[in-house]
């Protein structure tokens, strides 16, 4: 992030958590930082001077969660504000946000984890083992007993988590509604941010980007872009990310042609098997993922469902991505 974070935060405060139920015209804050390729995040100056990160639906802007160092000094608020401590611990309910931290900021304060159990093997699961990141998986996404004995300052969650009343500094992290790879990534920098290290996350961050658009310009040729289908079958429906989604535009930033060009959604979309293996019929191969501790073959692909025999049949190749054992969420 191209900005002076020291002269910023001098003035900054550091403890607890409150929010009120009037309304600040956020209209009128000053932006500080915008980001480059995510849609969900920036940061703005409120009315007492605070640096004030606000996180957001990046398909719909609505407005999910204010964050400041210290406690709030901006008046009244219309959305629910978390206020970091210092040096806080954090808790994770995805491994793409263990991985967003290792690149950015780095895993010394990680310390709970929902979905341990779906890392695959590389340093963020080995720093979990050596350090003993705790699992926090449980009914309801958590495991309240080993949360409360941990205590975070901060809990990186989904907003389809309602953690409000447990009291946890829970912030949503909305980096899977990006439509950008880039701007997924990018989720790196408010994350470091908010351990304390914000151009650490702006470096690595600057990083990843480099190296990813020096391989879009690499791309093939259009008549040599191979024509690729996404998603699988499950009661004899076929659900695909539609044509305005990250998977799609990742397809084609490598240099293939994604399948669903007519489906303009921004999310998964839903087709009978019939119209799916037209697009199978003019496709040169089929993506999946999958999670299989074990080897994945053409017959667990079948007792999936069935019906996978005849998009085999329709396709040239099929690409299995077992995120058991390549993390794709954290690639």
């Amino acid at each position: 992030m191209a900005l002076t974070w020291g002269t910023v935060l001098f003035c900054v405060g550091l403890l607890g958590c409150q929010t009120s139920a009037s309304t600040t015209p956020r209209s009128a804050w000053p932006t500080l930082d915008a980001p480059q390729h995510a849609e969900g995040h920036s940061w703005h100056v409120n009315g007492a001077g605070q640096v004030t990160l606000v996180l957001s639906n990046p398909r719909s802007d609505e407005a999910l969660c204010a964050v400041v160092k210290g406690p709030w000094r901006g008046g009244g608020l219309d959305m629910p504000c978390v206020e970091l401590a210092p040096e806080s611990d954090v808790v994770t309910s995805s491994t793409t946000h263990a991985h967003l931290l290792h690149a950015g900021v780095g895993l010394d304060r990680w310390v709970g984890c929902n979905s341990l159990n779906y890392l695959a093997d590389g340093p963020v699961l080995g720093h979990a083992k050596e350090q003993g990141v705790v699992d926090v998986a449980g009914d309801g996404g958590w495991n309240v007993e080993r949360m409360e004995v941990l205590s975070p300052g901060l809990v990186l969650g989904s907003p389809a988590y309602d953690l409000s009343t447990r009291g946890w500094p829970m912030v949503p992290i909305t980096e899977y509604l990006e439509a950008h790879p880039l701007g997924r990534a990018e989720w790196m920098v408010p994350l470091a941010w908010m351990m304390g290290d914000s151009s650490a996350g702006a470096q690595a961050f600057a990083g990843v980007r480099d190296r990813y658009e020096a391989l879009v310009g690499q791309r093939m040729e259009a008549g040599k872009a191979p024509r690729v289908l996404m998603g699988s079958v499950a009661d004899g429906v076929w659900h695909a990310p539609g044509q305005n989604t990250f998977v799609a535009r990742w397809v084609e930033d490598a240099g293939g042609q994604y399948a669903l060009t007519a489906e303009d959604h921004d999310s998964n979309v839903a087709l009978g098997l019939e119209q799916v293996l037209e697009h199978a019929a003019q496709c040169d191969l089929w993506m999946m993922l999958v999670h299989d501790p074990d080897s994945f073959t053409v017959s667990d692909l079948l007792a999936q469902d069935p019906k996978h025999q005849a998009l085999l049949e329709a396709t040239d190749e099929v690409w299995v991505c077992n995120t058991a054992k390549h993390d794709y969420f954290g690639a």
